[in-house]
């Protein structure tokens, strides 16, 4: 993604399923603290999710917006926003 999008680009690392390690803990393939090393170290947000039982899926959606509104906000997109839409 960084090599072919726009320098700016806003990525959201997402660890999904999070209902089942919540009834099974050892079905945890990556812990919490490794994911938060990873996106803190490639420069990602990071959150957890379950489309389930809908924790955090609202939240992640307003986070990809707030951080692509911000982006938009510090500079002139006004051509680009509509193409990227």
């Amino acid at each position: 993604l960084r090599q072919n999008a726009e320098p700016d680009i806003v990525i959201l690392l997402v660890g999904n399923k999070i209902d089942l390690v919540e009834k099974d803990p050892s079905a945890r393939q990556v812990t919490t603290e490794e994911a938060t090393a990873f996106a803190k170290q490639n420069g990602l947000f990071f959150a957890e999710a379950s489309a389930v039982s809908s924790v955090n899926v609202k939240f992640i959606f307003e986070k990809l917006l707030q951080g692509k509104c911000a982006v938009f906000s510090h500079r002139d997109h006004s051509d680009r926003l509509v193409r990227n839409l």
